[in-house]
């Protein structure tokens, strides 16, 4: 098999110096390169194919939850290996999004062929950020001049993620721990919501 760097195929002259069948070796323009195992150039490959899937087909959230329903029919190349997380977090331009420690994991699903839905209430820390939110914004209408109907909104980012079986879920705190945990981050799966709480009314203090 011909790539951009050199030749991958199980006919290589380096099957008959014990090298394996499927080393792969760098074009001339390339010497000096080291050899790239097959098996790293499919990894790279198949995580290449699923980060471009747009898989997610419905999502939003309530006051706590977060929703999804992924189409799982496009992920039957990962069914043995993977299963398949949704992941949200609020939206916030201060914030590295890879680096945000306030997201919100489902549980670990087993890929199906067919729409799944998965919801997953707020985490400690998220939740924590949308209370912070809602007392911000409430702060700020009792500085006002009238009584008011409060409405709180904020933007809610969704992705889905895959983990390898067997791999322990709660070591993922940011979308960065992903890579690190063996998973693959669909970004072609990105979606966002807003999120709106209407209160009571809040009557200026006399």
């Amino acid at each position: 098999m011909l790539t951009r760097s050199g030749i991958c195929t199980p006919n290589n002259p380096a099957r008959r110096q014990g090298l394996g069948p499927r080393t792969c070796f760098p074009w001339p323009g390339h010497q000096g390169a080291p050899y790239v195992p097959w098996t790293t150039i499919a990894k790279a490959r198949a995580a290449a194919a699923a980060s471009s899937l747009r898989l997610l087909t419905e999502w939003g959230t309530d006051r706590s939850v977060c929703n999804g329903v992924v189409d799982g029919s496009r992920l039957r190349p990962w069914r043995r290996k993977y299963r398949v997380l949704l992941v949200c977090g609020i939206a916030d331009p201060t914030v590295d999004m890879l680096a945000d420690t306030r997201i919100t994991l489902s549980a670990p699903f087993n890929i199906q062929p067919r729409p799944m839905s998965i919801s997953a209430p707020f985490s400690q820390a998220m939740a924590a950020a949308a209370k912070a939110a809602v007392e911000r914004a409430s702060t700020d209408a009792l500085r006002g001049s009238a009584v008011t109907r409060l409405m709180v909104s904020w933007h809610v980012w969704f992705q889905v993620i895959l983990l390898p079986v067997g791999a322990d879920a709660s070591v993922v705190r940011r979308l960065s721990d992903v890579p690190l945990s063996g998973g693959i981050a669909l970004t072609g799966s990105l979606g966002t919501s807003t999120l709106s709480v209407s209160l009571v009314p809040i009557r200026k203090p006399s």
